[in-house]
């Protein structure tokens, strides 16, 4: 009988441990989180400024989410890439019209 291979646990992302790798994301996103809120609880920009700030935030967060959580950085994604950045192109383009209209 051929020999069973033992299942790897943790696959590497980048010389990291995945299990790493997701610890740093995850404190990368409570990071932005807390700057956003900390931006909204004392007022220190503009409404405008705080806006933007925390638009600008969300974008980073959602980048770092698809990179990390869904793989997007392992090679074999590359349409599935391309439809999420099909998909962001449309977003944009239907709220920078939206927002002129």
């Amino acid at each position: 009988m051929a020999q069973l291979e033992k299942p790897q646990t943790q696959r590497t992302v980048q010389g990291r441990s995945s299990a790493g790798a997701y610890v740093l994301s995850f404190l990368w996103m409570i990071l932005l989180t807390g700057i956003a809120f900390f931006l909204v609880v004392t007022e220190w920009l503009s409404q405008e400024w705080t806006i933007t700030v925390i638009l600008l935030l969300a974008v980073w967060q959602v980048v770092l989410q698809l990179a990390s959580f869904m793989h997007l950085r392992e090679k074999g994604n590359g349409v599935t890439v391309l439809f999420i950045a099909m998909g962001g192109i449309v977003s944009a383009t239907v709220i920078v019209a939206l927002v002129f209209l």
